[in-house]
């Protein structure tokens, strides 16, 4: 099948979807065979279904092989942000946790959704990160009692976080470190799972 194609068509169907040359609007049609051509792939009943429809199923077009390898490159990660709260549940804290208990089910219907189609749900636990927010409370507190920063830290391991085996916040260039392997193509066989990212905070073996 040999379409002609002017300027005057690429221009007037250049943001139109589809198969422009069933569309209403255009006066290129396909090759009407009138000096019976032979078809190279259709049949005359997928011909016909072609003009009709505007697309057609090829069964075997391409070898299973390629077909895979191409199907690797359609990938798609989805990563949830949780927090260790949403295991420990400070009594301060117990919205912030609620909503953050509730990402895990979430990524979990998710990833029950995109089973063998290349797209994976997973959840990402940080434990006490030193991010801008974190910062904030860390001064505020610090202001409030009357104390040096680095003591309102070296607090917060000692009566709240005493399961960490860091002691310490962790950079937000290290949590961006964690979540990038998850988002990359390499990260197939890992869905509706959680990542902790807390140094143990959250207690428990698992």
């Amino acid at each position: 099948m040999e379409v002609c194609k002017t300027n005057a068509y690429e221009n007037k169907h250049k943001k139109i979807p589809g198969n422009p040359s069933i569309a209403k609007s255009s006066s290129i049609k396909l090759n009407t065979r009138k000096n019976n051509e032979s078809l190279r792939v259709l049949n005359d009943e997928q011909l016909k279904f072609w003009v009709y429809k505007g697309y057609i199923v090829i069964k075997n077009a391409i070898p299973k092989g390629q077909a895979k390898s191409t199907a690797n490159f359609l990938w798609e990660r989805i990563i949830l942000i949780s927090s260790e709260c949403s295991y420990i549940v400070p009594s301060d804290m117990i919205f912030y946790s609620d909503t953050k208990s509730a990402i895990h089910a979430v990524s979990r219907v998710i990833s029950n959704m995109t089973k063998v189609i290349y797209v994976t749900s997973n959840v990402i636990v940080p434990g006490s990160t030193l991010s801008k927010g974190a910062k904030k409370i860390i001064k505020e507190k610090a202001k409030y009692k009357n104390i040096i920063i680095r003591e309102v830290k070296t607090n917060l391991f000692k009566t709240e976080r005493q399961n960490s085996l860091l002691e310490n916040f962790a950079a937000t260039e290290e949590m961006a470190n964690t979540i990038s392997y998850p988002c990359s193509p390499h990260y197939l066989e890992t869905n509706g799972s959680a990542i902790k990212f807390d140094g143990v905070s959250s207690g428990g073996i698992f």
